[in-house]
């Protein structure tokens, strides 16, 4: 059972639960959004967070890509479908956050 799932590729969703909590825990805390401009004063922890959630939105596109490759003979039409499915995903974060 623990096989089957893990060579599923609903697993590879489970690459931006971390991405999900960190974007509920910047609008629980309500941080700024601020992450090129000039800090303000008292916000250097917000732009700290939210370069954290950009890592971390990185590192799991590229693990959501590769558990793909990892885990399937590489197909064209399984990569382009994954990536197609990323601004799915994260369009439906970002209407229920």
């Amino acid at each position: 059972m623990w096989n089957q799932f893990k060579n599923s590729h609903w697993t590879s969703f489970l690459f931006f639960v971390p991405l999900l909590i960190l974007l509920i825990v910047h609008y629980t805390l309500d941080i700024s959004d601020n992450m090129l401009g000039p800090p303000e004063s008292g916000k250097m922890d917000g732009m700290l967070f939210n370069y954290v959630i950009f890592y971390v939105w990185g590192i799991g596109n590229v693990a959501f890509i590769a558990h793909t490759v990892i885990i399937k003979p590489i197909r064209v039409s399984i990569i382009c479908s994954k990536v197609l499915m990323l601004p799915a995903a994260y369009l439906l974060f970002l209407i229920y956050v």
